[in-house]
């Protein structure tokens, strides 16, 4: 009888030699544990080569050093208010006022500005208490101090290197009359060669102060003068103080226009702490 054939044992001790060195699944051995991966989150790098910053940047519209405080404007126009003498309306004034800067605004026309010609840089422009008087006429300045003028707005917006900005928006028929208020007050229709009666509009009697004859720098040959939307021009504002004045009145302005009435009882409100609320009477 043949003898039955039987594997090599040094081949089988040979294989299982080499499964075992072997880094590969092998039913003689378990396998192995798995070592988990570790993640580490690093921050990405900036292409610039300025050192990082961790202030937030600021919007364009904004001014840090725009002065908020309007307890010295909601004062000047507090005592206007509740006194019983008006007769020296609009003359005697507080500082605040008097040596002030007008940011003038016209309903549905939008805000006073100048063009620079060729480097398209845009200028706010800004009247003085003075300029302010002969531009709207003495009846309807006195009656933005006295808060009593329909549709017209006196609103203080900040403080900045000591002059306190303020927001006036009028309809676009305000009044203003030669002879209006002390003589001598409106010599400027006189310059501009305007025989008497009144103005049709107030961005005509704006326009009329360019041909006063103590002129300034400010209404020059480079110059246009329009009247707008800040929308239109309010990225072009090269000034920060410019820029942040000019958003402030616009907000302030539209805040007005749009809380005229009580959300409760629906009466009608006034202005409040100089422009920065509105109070129900009731």
């Amino acid at each position: 009888m043949a003898p039955t054939a039987r594997p090599h044992i040094g081949y089988l001790s040979t294989l299982c030699l080499l499964l075992a060195s072997a880094d590969v699944a092998s039913p003689f051995r378990p396998p192995a544990a798995v070592t988990p991966v570790r993640r580490v989150w690093r921050r990405p790098t900036t292409l610039s080569s300025e050192p990082a910053s961790s202030a937030p940047l600021a919007p364009w519209y904004a001014d840090p050093e725009l002065c908020r405080d309007r307890s010295a404007a909601t004062e000047a126009l507090g005592w206007l208010r509740k006194s019983e003498d008006d007769s020296g309306l609009p003359w005697i004034v507080d500082d605040e006022l008097a040596d002030g800067r007008f940011l003038l605004s016209v309903e549905g026309r939008g805000t006073f500005a100048m063009d620079e010609e060729g480097d398209g840089a845009v200028a706010p422009l800004y009247l003085s208490y003075g300029e302010l008087i002969k531009a709207l006429g003495h009846a309807a300045v006195k009656g933005l101090l006295l808060d009593a003028s329909a549709g017209s707005l006196l609103l203080w917006v900040g403080k900045s290197g000591g002059l306190d900005y303020w927001a006036v928006h009028v309809p676009d028929d305000a009044p203003a009359k030669e002879g209006d208020g002390k003589e001598g007050d409106n010599t400027w229709m006189a310059s501009a060669g305007q025989s008497g009666g009144e103005l049709r509009t107030v961005e005509e009697r704006v326009r009329r102060l360019r041909l006063r004859t103590d002129a300034d720098a400010r209404f020059d040959d480079i110059q246009t003068l329009t009247l707008r939307p800040l929308r239109e021009f309010g990225d072009a504002l090269s000034s920060a103080v410019d820029a942040a004045v000019c958003a402030a009145a616009n907000g302030l302005v539209e805040f007005h226009r749009a809380h005229r009435f009580c959300g409760t009882c629906g009466a009608p409100t006034a202005v409040a702490r100089a422009g920065g609320a509105r109070s129900c009477p009731s």
